[in-house]
Formats: C-alpha cells, structure tokens, sequence
C-alpha cells in the first residue's frame, strides 16, 4: 500500500489500481473501519498549472481543460476516475495500491 504524501509516488497514467477514499457520499453503519472506501480507479495524470502556461499559444491542450487537471476544486495534477459517473479529485485518494495480477 502506498501513501501519497508531498513526495508523490504515483500509478502510471491510466493504470488501474485500488484507492481508498478519504471520503464519501454514502454511510454503511455496519462498517465502523471504513473499508466501503475502498475503490477501483484508473488513475488519470493531468496538467500542472505550471505546465499549462508553458505550453505555447497555439498548443489545443492550453485551452482544454480535463478532469484530471489542476484547477478549481482539483487541487492536484491528476484524478481518478471510477466505473460509471464518479471521479475523485486528486486529493480524495490517500492510499493506493497496485492490483493483483
């Protein structure tokens, strides 16, 4: 299991792996530990805000705006996207882990 700290050590773009949330919507009152926050996601890499304004004029990515890149509520350069219509800011994973072969 990995933790993500300031030294991120992440999954490579559109690896899927397990991710516990630091939150959620639903609440399972048989489940005082917490393990219904666990979730399989794709982990998706995105743009810095850095790296957004390096890139030139003419770049298409400049202007495009992803889920999985730094700005308003995702306060990280990635996401990671869940089956269905869920994703999770950067900043809702704390541990990940890679997934069994």
């Amino acid at each position: 299991m990995i933790k993500i700290s300031v030294k991120d050590r992440l999954p490579k773009d559109k690896q899927y792996v397990l991710a516990h949330l630091t939150k959620n919507n639903w609440f399972d009152s048989d489940d005082p530990k917490g393990d219904r926050y666990w979730v399989v996601v794709k982990f998706k890499k995105g743009l810095t805000n850095d790296e957004r304004e390096s890139l030139c004029d003419d770049d298409q990515r400049k202007r495009l705006y992803g889920e999985e890149d730094q700005e308003g509520n995702n306060k990280k350069p990635f996401c990671w996207d869940s089956f269905g219509p869920s994703c999770y800011f950067g900043q809702e994973v704390d541990y990940w882990c890679e997934l069994p072969e």
